[in-house]
């Protein structure tokens, strides 16, 4: 039997605050790449300094695919992005090109290259709301849901409780759901995923840096703005930078206290990004400064 030739897919990831975008430039005029934003916050319209999107001059030279498209108070998640995804691909390639997906959504990577979630795809910004909430409130909220996973997990178990519904609310199905069908499967594309590595340090140094550049750029006043538009309990406003400022105008917290938080939970997250990157054996690490190594490889990748 003759077998399918696959649509080649190149994906640029890696921990936040790493340089992949400016690198997915430098790609997409080598190899002439179409850029696909496969970043989970990115794709909200409005939220733009918190999220660091691409300024618009570089948008403007660099038209980005799925990016800034989403309303703030739509209910978006891994398996939608997988079907604009498939979609963003065969225009890609029809028009001759190659998509250069970039972005560090371990969860929106995994679900795009093969079609599935598995049990452990649930977002840990959930798990930190969520672990806020009441006992008996997240347990009446499981039945609601996921009654199977309701009937096997004990009412006292929060740590599993807050799992279940972090895997639904990030992935849109019961994580029941996802034990009794999804299965590992081929992957969709014929692929290379590069991750950029950097010095744990250096990179806690750069995340600081960069939560300083956002406040300089705006950051409290356009989340200002947002609450006033009426964002205030959308998805994105619970993102990193986001959610912290929100509660500074809720008189939680000090201007100060409010920008070293951001820089801790994006240290964490950053922390998180490498956990989870680690563990996947498809990824080949290089450093921002290896970029003859980079061409090497997607060219050899591209000619094969």
């Amino acid at each position: 039997m003759q077998t399918v030739k696959r649509k080649k897919v190149i994906i640029l990831t890696g921990p936040t605050a790493t340089g992949k975008s400016s690198l997915s430039l430098e790609l997409a005029d080598k190899f002439n790449f179409e850029i696909v934003n496969i970043d989970s916050m990115q794709v909200y319209k409005y939220f733009n300094i918190g999220t660091d999107k691409p300024e618009k001059s570089i948008l403007a030279n660099y038209p980005h695919h799925l990016i800034d498209y989403v309303e703030p108070n739509s209910e978006y998640n891994a398996n939608i992005y997988t079907k604009d995804a498939d979609r963003v691909v065969d225009e890609v390639v029809k028009n001759g090109k190659l998509p250069l997906f970039v972005g560090g959504t371990g969860l929106y990577i995994k679900c795009f290259l093969f079609g599935m979630i598995d049990e452990d795809s649930d977002s840990q910004d959930y798990r930190n709301i969520l672990e806020d909430k009441n006992l008996d409130y997240l347990y009446t909220k499981l039945k609601i849901i996921d009654h199977d996973s309701y009937l096997t997990i004990n009412k006292n178990d929060k740590y599993r409780i807050v799992r279940a519904l972090s895997y639904y609310y990030t992935t849109g199905k019961s994580i029941s759901y996802s034990r009794n069908i999804h299965k590992f499967r081929e992957p969709k594309y014929d692929y290379i995923k590069i991750a950029l590595n950097f010095d744990r340090q250096s990179l806690y140094q750069k995340i600081n840096i960069r939560v300083d550049k956002m406040v300089e750029l705006g950051l409290f006043e356009e989340c200002e703005e947002l609450i006033k538009l009426g964002y205030k309990d959308s998805k994105p406003m619970n993102g990193i930078g986001y959610k912290e400022v929100k509660d500074f105008f809720c008189n939680k917290v000090r201007k100060n206290e409010t920008i070293e938080l951001i820089k801790q939970h994006s240290r964490r997250y950053a922390k998180r990004q490498i956990t989870w990157f680690k563990r996947e054996s498809d990824i080949l690490w290089f450093y921002r400064n290896q970029k003859c190594e980079i061409y090497d490889a997607i060219s050899k990748f591209i000619n094969q």
